[in-house]
């Protein structure tokens, strides 16, 4: 059953401690209830049929910004719903003659740049911070540019340890 072995899989995931895809897979099986699956079912009942009716109720709906949900949005819980299926398929849980992947493709939208301009970073180095407040903000912001965008729950638990070879 889909959402019986979806929350299987989130036990599993956050017991290995990785929540941030636990999540993922919480929001996609949180997503499927609410839209074509009212109640539980065989894997085999996802078909490409059924993969197409869910991308138009969630295209259909409006997130909590009042937007309408986006292509990539639905792109992110189908690769999640994909890798459910596979793994449903290793475990055995359901044959590969089931696939629905197969001839239903995961479409996705291109997103517009966001990259900060190189004379923003300039004046942000040239601020000269008024408290020691201001200077950690300015230290995390320049650390994660340095470090390519790093998350800051990744720049906050980063340890001397994690430096390897002075990298």
């Amino acid at each position: 059953m889909v959402l019986a072995f979806g929350k299987e899989r989130i036990e599993e995931l956050r017991l290995a401690e990785k929540t941030d895809n636990a999540d993922v897979y919480k929001t996609m099986r949180n997503s499927l209830l609410l839209s074509l699956i009212k109640r539980d079912i065989p894997f085999e009942r996802i078909t490409y049929k059924s993969l197409r009716k869910y991308e138009a109720w969630y295209l259909a709906r409006k997130n909590n910004t009042g937007k309408a949900n986006s292509w990539n949005g639905l792109a992110v819980n189908l690769r999640t719903l994909r890798a459910l299926f596979n793994e449903a398929i290793k475990r055995k849980l359901v044959s590969s003659d089931a696939y629905p992947f197969k001839e239903y493709s995961i479409k996705h939208e291109k997103t517009r740049k966001r990259a900060i301009s190189e004379d923003a970073i300039i004046k942000m180095k040239a601020v000269v911070p008024q408290t020691a407040r201001q200077q950690r903000a300015k230290d995390y912001f320049l650390m994660s540019f340095y470090l390519m965008g790093i998350s800051f729950i990744d720049l906050a638990f980063l340890q001397p340890e994690n430096i390897i070879n002075g990298r």
